[in-house]
């Protein structure tokens, strides 16, 4: 809102280290005791660490206020804004198990037992029915296979992140910045 009591003037612009930037500006201008206007406006860019990211935004402000009298005034404001946003998950739940090497459909001293397999994030598909699972694009003799009494990945639901996770020792991180480009 115009201020009646002083003159304003501001201007910031902000970067950041992905190549962003932010501008902005805050003018209030008094004309005597009982008449003011004010214009704030924005412009910003942002980029992320992933490619194709982007938040853009453009904006102006425009505020006036006249006194007529101890309590009355006459405001009038106009605003324009425009937003452009393209995003996209920004977490990657891949569901790893941390896998050590060991199989849990391999018997012997290698093989996960039975016991130990939900600790490991793995679990049997199906023992009783079949699973079959579609490979579009394959041969057919391979484009659809069954998947019953195999083993599948739960995981830990753990996100992978573009550094490593301070909670989860040798978590795995994104590979690079084009991993999440869509």
């Amino acid at each position: 809102m115009p201020r009646y009591d002083r003159e304003i003037r501001t201007a910031q612009f902000r970067v950041d280290s992905y190549g962003g930037y932010r501008t902005s500006f805050d003018v209030n201008q008094r004309w005597g005791k009982n008449a003011s206007a004010r214009i704030n406006s924005v412009l910003q860019r942002n980029k992320d660490w992933r490619d194709g990211i982007k938040q853009d935004r453009e904006a102006i402000h425009l505020a006036a206020r006249y006194r007529i009298g101890p309590k009355t005034e006459l405001r009038a404001e106009a605003e324009w804004s425009k937003e452009t946003r393209l995003t996209y998950a920004v977490n990657h739940n891949d569901q790893s198990s941390y896998w050590t090497g060991r199989t849990a459909d391999t018997v012997g001293t290698n093989g996960i037992p039975a016991a130990e397999r939900a600790a490991a994030g793995v679990a049997q598909v199906s023992t009783s029915s079949t699973y079959f699972l579609v490979i579009p694009g394959m041969p057919p003799e391979a484009r659809s296979l069954d998947w019953k009494n195999t083993f599948w990945t739960l995981g830990t639901g753990a996100a992978l992140m573009a550094s490593p996770r301070a909670d989860i020792p040798n978590a795995p991180v994104l590979p690079s910045k084009k991993f999440t480009q869509p």
